[in-house]
């Protein structure tokens, strides 16, 4: 995935771009202390070959991560496991553009595995599914 802008203005734009191997000890550990969930579920989740991680970052310092969303596409609805912002000036946005990108569009149900519920839901209204009972065979 290129990058593309999704907030412009002072400080400094914010871009999306998709993750890269670096990202994904902290995108984890993010995740686990957000939300206590359990580690190798988590693990489990982000090497699932259906998932994808996007990044929020300035534009000016592509390693520097404001915010990252974990996701899938399946036929019959979008799987938000995990969106995370950092508290800063643009959390909500950054959050909004997170979640947009993830869901791009599709008129389909968003479901979330996250452990409990996070500020985005309130807007995006998801239906819950554990991690534990999305990665049960």
């Amino acid at each position: 995935m290129s990058s593309r802008t999704v907030i412009s203005g002072s400080p400094v734009s914010i871009v999306l771009r998709g993750a890269l191997p670096s990202d994904q000890g902290y995108v984890a550990s993010t995740w686990i202390r957000a939300t206590n969930e359990n580690a190798y579920a988590v693990d489990a989740a982000l090497d699932r070959r259906t998932a994808r991680v996007v990044v929020a970052c300035p534009s000016d310092n592509r390693d520097r991560i404001e915010g990252w969303a974990c996701y899938e596409r399946i036929p019959r609805a979008t799987i938000v496991h995990m969106a995370y912002a950092r508290r800063a000036q643009h959390r909500d946005e950054i959050l909004d553009r997170l979640i947009e990108f993830a869901i791009d569009g599709r008129k389909l149900p968003v479901v979330t595995t996250a452990a409990k519920q996070l500020d985005w839901e309130v807007k995006w209204k998801p239906t819950r599914m554990t991690l534990q009972e999305l990665l049960r065979p």
